[in-house]
């Protein structure tokens, strides 16, 4: 993959991670670019059919989801520039990011439990809440994917 392009050789276990991050940035791209949600059912609904009265809340939950995904492709480029040279303040830079990553994922959750919680107060019919929940959750999973990535980098930049 192109991340694990990135790695010097003989860091196997280090590869591996990198993979790992890899399956999350595509889980992530997979999210984001859905232009219909699927239920378990099978249903669709289509992003534009959102009720008026909750475009502006997903459009802000959707740039507070996006924010981790631009910190996650500062990390690893960080993380790249670490691998090259063990650099203590390198590696200590990459720490502070994933910190950074941490607390705006928790703040896109909070976000997200915000925005579930003004779909369950509308009177809406119980399908397009049923509909909405899960487009807010599929939205959320995004920032937690980049969190996932976040903490297998954490773990493999430690000592």
């Amino acid at each position: 993959t192109l991340v694990t392009g990135l790695m010097p050789s003989g860091h196997g276990a280090v590869a591996n991670g990198f993979r790992w991050i890899g399956y999350h940035q595509f889980s992530v791209r997979n999210q984001s670019g859905a232009k219909t949600v699927t239920s378990g059912a099978g249903a669709e609904v289509a992003v534009e059919e959102v009720p008026e009265e909750l475009q502006k809340d997903f459009f802000i939950f959707i740039d507070a989801t996006l924010e981790p995904i631009e910190l996650l492709s500062k990390i690893v480029k960080e993380a790249r520039d670490y691998f090259k040279n063990y650099s203590e303040d390198q590696r200590n830079n990459v720490k502070e990011l994933i910190h950074n990553l941490r607390l705006i994922e928790n703040e896109a959750d909070k976000y997200e439990d915000d925005l579930k919680r003004k779909i369950f107060n509308l009177d809406i019919d119980p399908v397009t809440i049923f509909h909405m929940v899960g487009l807010a959750e599929k939205i959320g999973r995004i920032a937690d994917h980049a969190e996932n990535a976040g903490d297998m980098m954490r773990a493999m930049i430690s000592k």
